[in-house]
């Protein structure tokens, strides 16, 4: 009850209001509020898209360095901001070139003004997390200690006492690291996430934890509504999806941790964003912007796996994106396999235990000691029976049945072509297993 309170709160003296007193004419009173009348031309919306991609691809490309300096043990500030200023530099110059091409609606500034107000409203209310002993505090350990170490391998006095003791291995006394052979601690977590936490770290100190994932959030937050705006074509729809989100319990509750889900959800709808726009416009720059994105999900989650060949099965099955990939397969297929094998082995080599204790995991719930436990019947319905319970009490039960709705209406009327989002996180699915 509180939720749809407060949705109805939001709806009525935020959100509408701020439409109107967007939409009001330059000169004379306002016009009379229809949602319709927002946009017109479908063509501006899909031109703002564009633009938000590219601000979301400046900050991907800030994730793929800071990883890779991560992995490098080249994790120094002064490296860091200037790659950040001049990233910056080249944002700004592109805004400075081709902005005045690009029509900015009312609609586009009211979304942006919501979704900055709503990281700035979670980020007030949001405590950093470090302290060790949960996954969200080991992570920020991790963070930390990279900005501190410069690397990822790191030790303390007490750590090389209790090495002495343990030897290589999980560290016991220091929840999610491993001791390597040397007695350095390392994180079981993946890297993405806590390089990205990091940089925040050494450009704010605590409240940098904070700032990572409000970028997060407003990333996801656009390119859920784009993505939205271009499929239903409708402003009405996507703005309510965007109520909906803003007001469910389960992205408020990730937001207050400093957990991967924050940086994978960002990933996953840049993601589908990108490869809309890649459908409606085949070029280099759509095709690279779906890529970066599909290939730092790899490594941020072990369920990054699976999205990026559900990411790869789309591109291989749409045959207007597959004519245009093997026009060029030096440059679509050969380079980037290269840098994405040359940045996997390196993530195996410095992530080990992480992909240890994935694999620990997999196989001791595929134990035949731990089957026999359960009925036929228990093996084939608790695993749905208990995700179905989670998605209710975190309020997700209500974004799974809208999707089941949809996909449903989209096969009755033959849209086969937009459930390729649907497709996309199919691997989510797997949780009822």
């Amino acid at each position: 009850m509180i939720l749809i309170f407060a949705r109805l709160l939001f709806c009525e003296f935020v959100f509408r209001p701020s439409l109107i007193l967007l939409h009001r004419r330059r000169i004379g009173k306002p016009r009379k509020w229809r949602y319709n009348q927002i946009m017109e031309k479908s063509e501006i919306t899909s031109q703002e898209s564009r633009f938000f991609s590219f601000f979301s691809l400046f900050w991907v490309i800030l994730g793929w360095f800071v990883f890779a300096s991560a992995l490098a043990g080249l994790f120094y500030f002064l490296t860091l901001v200037g790659f950040f200023c001049a990233a910056a530099a080249a944002f700004l110059y592109f805004i400075a070139k081709r902005g005045k091409k690009i029509p900015i609606s009312d609609e586009f500034c009211c979304v942006i003004l919501v979704i900055l107000g709503a990281a700035f409203l979670f980020s007030f209310f949001a405590t950093p997390s470090i302290f060790s002993g949960r996954d969200q505090g080991s992570i920020s350990e991790a963070a930390i200690r990279l900005v501190q170490n410069n690397q990822l391998r790191f030790s303390t006095p007490a750590s090389e006492e209790f090495f002495q003791i343990y030897g290589p291995g999980r560290a016991l006394n220091f929840p999610g690291f491993h001791y390597d052979s040397e007695g350095n601690l390392t994180t079981q977590f993946p890297l993405v996430y806590i390089a990205w936490l990091a940089f925040f770290y050494a450009l704010f100190s605590l409240k940098g934890l904070i700032v990572a994932n409000a970028v997060l959030l407003i990333l996801f937050l656009g390119s859920f509504y784009f993505s939205f705006r271009l499929l239903s074509g409708s402003a009405k729809y996507s703005a309510l999806l965007l109520l909906f989100a803003l007001t469910s319990f389960s992205f408020v509750w990730f937001f207050k941790f400093t957990l991967s889900e924050n940086m994978a959800l960002a990933l996953i709808w840049i993601c589908v964003l990108n490869f809309i726009l890649l459908r409606q416009k085949t070029t280099s720059f759509h095709y690279f912007s779906f890529l970066a994105p599909l290939g730092l999900l790899f490594f941020t989650r072990i369920e990054g796996i699976a999205f990026f060949f559900t990411g790869i099965a789309l591109l291989a099955f749409s045959p207007k994106i597959k004519e245009f990939i093997l026009k060029d397969a030096l440059k679509n297929i050969l380079l980037p396999l290269i840098v994405f094998g040359a940045f996997l082995s390196f993530n195996i080599s410095h992530n080990f235990y992480f992909y240890k204790e994935i694999g620990r995991v997999i196989f001791s719930n595929l134990s035949f000691e731990k089957a026999a436990e359960f009925s036929f019947a228990e093996k084939i319905t608790a695993p749905g029976t208990r995700v179905l319970g989670v998605f209710f009490l975190y309020g997700l039960i209500n974004f799974f049945a809208l999707g089941i709705i949809e996909i449903i209406t989209l096969i009755r009327n033959k849209k086969y072509a937009l459930l390729a989002p649907f497709f996309f996180v199919a691997p989510t699915f797997i949780y009822f297993i």
